[in-house]
């Protein structure tokens, strides 16, 4: 029989033992490879094995439980770091692809129209993501090679810019809430990209677009339920510039406002979670 959490071993310190173990190897086998991951792979990998460690079984009859966890987190470790290199090596092998052997894409002699262009555009759009399409369109970041790569590029593109006019938005009513579409905002963003407007502007419009949209739904739920506190979290608010539109405009409609701070908003806060809610059932079944 095996116990998932002994007594004598507080969850913490299991996790803290894997993050630290987990780091000292992944340090020595990015320093070996002669293709090193970089750091959000190697952040990746760390969250793979905080989660992991929440399945780590310890048998019943071990009293020492660091060298088993040792090597359960070096296996997790091989196994992340021997994919993330081929998800490299792949993308790399595409890249390196002569040009006459490159998919051939459809092109228009005679100049574009902006109904067929934008129709196309949408036909793949539709597809993908909200952030990954308007990285897409912005030509900020044409392949995510990595997790919110999309959405990192289009805050940096945004950068340094002030305050700017939302994008068309679409918002309807669905049960007993709202339903965003911003196809029309990523529409017209495409649209002003054939005619050479400013990345960087077009970027800032679609943060504001979306600090907007969320501005909206927050303060509707809070009118429909009373309820007057509003939590952000979820990777999406790792944004500053996202987080600093929506969180003055909440605050000024008189809501109390939650955000991560001290513990990541995206997949670590979510392995912590994870861990805390393992801890309290442990708790509960003593």
């Amino acid at each position: 029989m095996a116990t998932e959490w002994d007594d004598t071993v507080e969850l913490t310190r299991w996790l803290q033992f894997a993050e630290q173990c987990a780091e000292r190897w992944l340090r020595r086998r990015n320093a070996q490879s002669a293709t090193p991951l970089c750091w959000d792979d190697l952040q990746d990998i760390l969250c793979e094995v905080r989660i992991a460690v929440l399945r780590f079984k310890l048998p019943e009859h071990v009293v020492e439980w660091a060298p088993l966890l040792t090597k359960y987190v070096q296996r997790v470790c091989e196994r992340a770091y021997a994919r993330a290199q081929r998800e490299r090596q792949r993308v790399a092998s595409l890249d390196a692809l002569p040009e006459s052997l490159h998919p051939q894409v459809e092109t228009r002699a005679d100049g574009l129209d902006d109904s067929w262009f934008l129709a196309r555009v949408a036909s793949v759009l539709k597809q993908m993501p909200a952030h990954h399409a308007a990285a897409f369109v912005l030509g900020v970041c044409a392949r995510n090679r990595h997790e919110a790569e999309g959405a990192l590029a289009v805050e940096a593109a945004a950068h340094g810019v002030g305050p700017v006019a939302t994008l068309p938005c679409e918002v309807r009513a669905e049960g007993d809430g709202l339903r965003f579409s911003f196809a029309p905002a990523l529409a017209e963003t495409a649209r002003r990209c054939l005619m050479g407007e400013s990345i960087a502007q077009l970027a800032a419009a679609l943060h504001e677009t979306i600090a907007s949209a969320l501005h909206t739904a927050a303060r509707a739920a809070a009118v429909a339920t009373g309820v007057r506190t509003v939590a952000l979290s979820g990777g999406c608010f790792a944004n500053r510039r996202l987080l600093g539109r929506l969180v003055p405009a909440l605050r000024a409609d008189g809501l109390r406002v939650l955000y991560n701070r001290v513990v990541p908003a995206g997949d670590g806060g979510v392995a912590l979670g994870q861990a805390y809610v393992a801890a309290w059932q442990a708790e509960r079944e003593r």
